[in-house]
Order: C-alpha cells, then structure tokens, then sequence
C-alpha cells in the first residue's frame, strides 16, 4: 500500500510539472537540451521559454558559461554595490567585468535584456575568458545600422561574425528588441560550443608578442589649456573599435582640450567624456574612430605577487615604451584606495597606461608613483574599473575644468597638497604639507597662496593673516614659538618699511658724548644707529667691541661716545630698524652741535 501511494504521488508530480511546461520552440529543442546537458542552463529557466529574460535570469547563465570558457571558479570578494539585489551570480559576473548596474546604484534584476545588450555581454564574457578568440575588426551589415547603439556596435558584429547572432528575413537585427529565454539559451549554447577549448589553458606571449598585439592599442594623450598651450601629457587605453580610451582622471584635470595619438600616428581630438570618477582617479574619453586596435581586459584578482607583468605607456613623452617587472603587492591600500603596487618602472607620462599581463591582458592602468622609493609604482586593478566602460555620457571638458572636487596632489620634492581643486591646481579651501614639516591652511587661488590663511613653521613659529601670490602681504600676526608677537603689515613677506621706521632723538651731553634714544614702535626686534659729520656722508655705524654694527635692543637712552672730534663740531644721526634681516628705511636725519 505504501509503494501504490507513492508511485501515485510520483505520477501527480510529473503530470502537474509536465502541464504547466510550456514547451521550447521547434528550432530551439535540441540545442536547449544540449546546454542542459553541459549545465549552463538552470532548471528553474526551463519554463515559459518565450517570456523576455531578465537581467537576472541571463547573469546566471553568463556566468555559468564565463567560469566553463575560463576554466575559472570565481570566488566572490567585492562588497555589494546594488541597492536593489544580493544575488551571488549576479554579483560574481559584475566582479568579473561582464555585467554592470543600471545606474543609481541599481541593477534592475527584473527587468528585460535587449538584443544588443545580450550581445556585448556575451561580447565582454568571451574578452574576458578568451581573449586569443577576438583577434580582428568586425563590420556590421545590416539594414538597421543606425539603430544600433555605437557601444553595441563592436560586439553585435563580432556575434555576427561567428554566426552566432544573425539579422531577421530583412536583414534586421532588431537590436532594441526584447530576447526571449529560449534565444538567451541558444545563444549561450552556441557560444560555449564555439569556442570551448579555446583558452582552458592560456599561452604565455613573450615580450615582443605582447608588445605586437597590445602597444597599437596604446595611447599617447596631450592636453591643453585654453590658450592652446601644452599643459602635460599621458597616456591611455582603448577599449572599443569606435574609441573609447581609458586613462586616469589627473590626465586630463584641468585641461581645454585632449588629443590622443596611436601608434600608427593617427591624431584624434576628444569629443567629449564618457565617464570619471575622481577618487578613483579614473576617466573614459570618446573619440570618433574606425576600425581602432583595441586592448582585451583580464582578471586583476587572479594576479599573485611575484608574477610577472610589463607595462606600455608614454614615460615623459616617451611614446610606446614597453617596461618589465613583477607584482610587488597584489593590494597595497593607499589613503583607502586598493592599488597594485609594481616594480615595472613608470615615470610621468605613464599614467593611464597599461599594465599587461603574460597573456595579452589588460590587468591594471597605471597611476602612481613613489617619490621617495625605487621602482616603487602603483596601478589600478582594472576590475575595479571595468564598470565604466559601459557608461556612455556626454560631459564636456569645460564642465570637468570648472569641477570643484576634493582631492589630494603630490609634489614631487615629496610634499604634498590636500583640498579644493579645480583644474588640477589647489583652488579654494586646502592645506599644503611641506616635506620641511612646514604647513600653510587656508586660501588658493589658481594653485597659489591667496586670501587669508595659517602659515606654520616646523620650529613652531606660525603667521596667521592675509596672503598675496604666495606671500605673506597684507595685514597679519607673527607669533613666535617663545610667546612672541609681532602684529601688523606686510608686504611681499616683508613687514611694510614704513611701520619699523624708528623716531629717534639725541643730545649732546658733553663735547664727545651724546645721549641717544628712540620711540618704542613695538616693531623693530633690533636697531643700527648711524652718524655722519657732514649731511650727506660719509656715514659711519656704531660698532660693537669686535668691530661689528651693534644690533641694539629698545631701552630709554643710550649713551655713545665720540672720540677726536673738535669742540663745536655738529654730528647728523639717523637709524634704522631690522626684523629677520630686513632693514627699515632710514629714520629722519637728527642735527647736533656738540658743546
């Protein structure tokens, strides 16, 4: 009785499931069949198979045919960037570099794929997990061109191409069009039958092989100001047969104008960019192109330390230099930024350039430098930055130079600026900290010290007022490390001359002795007193016992001695006033007729 009612429970099941199947098309079934049997086709898909597949229906499909391509488990280790989704599958191919979000912080799981989309991802899963697959420029033909997307249009012709995605009975490719679950399964069936085998176990290049298939993809880029004057140069790295160049955000900060030249010597302007972010030091510029070399991203998280890696940029203008090294650090964390920290030399000029891998791969752009250190350079892991690379903005270079952004800039001497920036220079509110120890906070204008601010000196010395092109002019207050003060104008980093001018007056008190004092102006820290026996010179200082100008402190009076002189004769006497070593002008000339 028992075995009766479980058969009968068994026969209820199947008949419920196998009533609510609603069965693939005719030209669909055997290839379906084929991708569950490779398990790349999950069984809760296996229904409704011409309702639309959702974004997050189709990331578990991409997925499941990146790792089998790669050979390549992935292991998650990024947190979640959606608002809206916590879906591993979702989350593994986002780290890879296939899939991006929505915007906002979103990935819309639920929503429907178009054809075109469908295509570049596919497009990207086959960059990633086999690079030597995609090898040349793919033309697209169709009879609905311009309704395809210009980041669409690269992948849409490589899936043509190898027969994987086709047009409809008049030559259409629909691209804004929905896809269904069963074309999503073909498709990945045939994709993972294409090109199965191809790179499970990937060849190292030498050196000059990678430098053949990567360097035409390499960009020398130059930005100007508004004159048209050269403000600096870089370098960068195209990613899309139309162009689209990734490089750093401090390449092109501040800038009116960018070019970018390929090594085949073609020059092209930037129209606009893409996409930027300032703290990650990452910017994708757009220029109209045909046909351009394009550069194949890898996986940053399978870098080790220890292996090796080259690089390809532009080190001071050196166009298309190709340098050697290893991963020092796979994630060295600098002011909460995760780098790559290298050995492979890079110099300015180089940022924004390539870091490569053995196979060909992009796996970084590289940034930074240290100073201070040999060989001691920092690159971008580019799976930190494969997002943007769908991004499609239009934001001008004016609005980008007009940005107020927050940020940090390094001097080369080792110091180094924190605050308001625009254009690439200090602007606004920020603070300079000098490798002296020195510190100044306060106001900038186009990278200089302007406005009001606290300029600190490392022996604990501070001034606090008004600042002209890098000086200290205006009124202010000098306070000393011992409790000192001195208050009041400067000029060019000079206290104003005609506020230390002393008043002096003198008598004589016998034929040979004078008696000689001055107002206390509370500005002067020591005094020169002068005196001559004609009104015009020669004028002679009083000097101290070893022979030098006596540097004499405020008191009443003092008393000074003439030697030789003749009874009646009249003595002219004038001073002057020092702080640091600048000297006040001279006092009025004082007349005395000596008994």
């Amino acid at each position: 009785m028992y075995k009766k009612v479980s058969i009968s429970l068994i026969l209820v099941l199947i008949l419920s499931f196998s009533m609510s199947f609603a069965a693939p098309s005719a030209w669909s079934k055997d290839t379906i069949n084929q991708g569950i049997s490779a398990g790349l086709i999950p069984s809760p898909l296996l229904n409704q198979f011409q309702d639309n597949i959702t974004r997050e229906q189709f990331s578990g499909m991409i997925l499941s045919l990146y790792e089998k391509l790669s050979g390549e488990a992935v292991a998650l280790n990024i947190d979640n960037p959606f608002t809206d989704t916590t879906n591993v599958e979702i989350l593994k191919a986002y780290q890879v570099g296939i899939i991006s979000g929505t915007g906002g912080g979103k990935f819309s799981p639920s929503a429907s794929i178009t054809r075109e989309q469908i295509a570049v991802m596919f497009y990207k899963c086959i960059k990633l997990a086999s690079p030597s697959a995609i090898s040349n420029v793919y033309p697209v033909d169709f009879a609905d061109n311009e309704s395809i997307s210009s980041w669409a249009t690269e992948a849409i012709g490589f899936m043509n191409y190898n027969g994987l995605l086709s047009g409809t009975g008049d030559n259409k490719v629909a691209p804004k069009g929905n896809a269904s679950r069963e074309q999503a399964m073909v498709l990945v069936t045939n994709t993972y039958q294409k090109f199965e085998g191809t790179n499970l176990v990937k060849s190292e290049l030498k050196p000059s092989e990678i430098s053949k298939r990567v360097s035409p993809a390499i960009v020398y880029i130059e930005t100007y100001d508004a004159q048209d004057e050269l403000l600096g140069t870089g370098s960068g790295i195209n990613i899309a047969v139309t162009g689209k160049i990734f490089t750093n955000f401090h390449v092109i900060e501040g800038a009116s104008k960018v070019t970018v030249k390929f090594v085949s010597g073609e020059v092209y302007d930037v129209s606009n960019v893409l996409a930027y972010d300032v703290d990650r030091d990452v910017a994708v510029l757009k220029i109209t192109g045909v046909n351009l070399p394009t550069a194949i991203f890898g996986n940053s998280s399978l870098l080790e330390n220890g292996e090796e890696i080259l690089t390809i940029g532009s080190p001071i203008g050196l166009e298309n230099t190709i340098s050697d090294g290893l991963v020092s650090n796979r994630s060295r964390q600098i002011e909460g930024q995760n780098y790559l920290q290298i050995s492979a030399p890079i110099s300015p000029g180089s940022s924004g350039g390539a870091l490569v891998n053995l196979y060909g791969e992009i796996v970084g752009i590289t940034s930074a430098q240290f100073i201070s250190g040999q060989n001691l350079n920092l690159a971008i892991p580019i799976n930190e930055v494969k997002k943007y690379a769908s991004s499609n903005n239009s934001i001008t270079l004016k609005s980008l130079k007009d940005l107020t952004i927050t940020k940090r800039i390094d001097f080369e001497d080792g110091g180094y600026y924190i605050g308001e920036v625009i254009g690439g220079v200090p602007e606004g509110k920020g603070t300079i900290y000098y490798v002296n120890g020195d510190q100044y906070t306060g106001d900038f204008v186009d990278g200089l010290k302007e406005g009001n601010g606290i300029y600190t000196w490392e022996n604990g010395d501070y001034y606090e007022g008004e600042f002209f092109i890098d000086y200290m002019h205006g009124d202010g207050i000098y306070t000393y490390a011992d409790g000192l003060i001195f208050s009041g104008s400067w000029f060019y980093d000079e206290v104003a001359e005609n506020n230390m001018i002393p008043t002096p007056y003198a008598k004589a008190v016998s034929n040979s002795n004078l008696e000689i004092g001055w107002e206390d102006n509370q500005l002067g820290w020591y005094y020169h007193i002068y005196y001559a026996y004609a009104e015009d010179g020669p004028w002679y200082t009083f000097e101290d016992e070893y022979g030098y100008p006596s540097d004499l402190v405020w008191l009443d009076t003092y008393s000074a001695n003439l030697y030789d002189i003749t009874p009646g004769t009249t003595v002219y006497i004038t001073m002057t006033s020092y702080i640091f070593d600048i000297e006040s002008d001279y006092s009025e000339i004082i007349e005395v007729k000596m008994p």
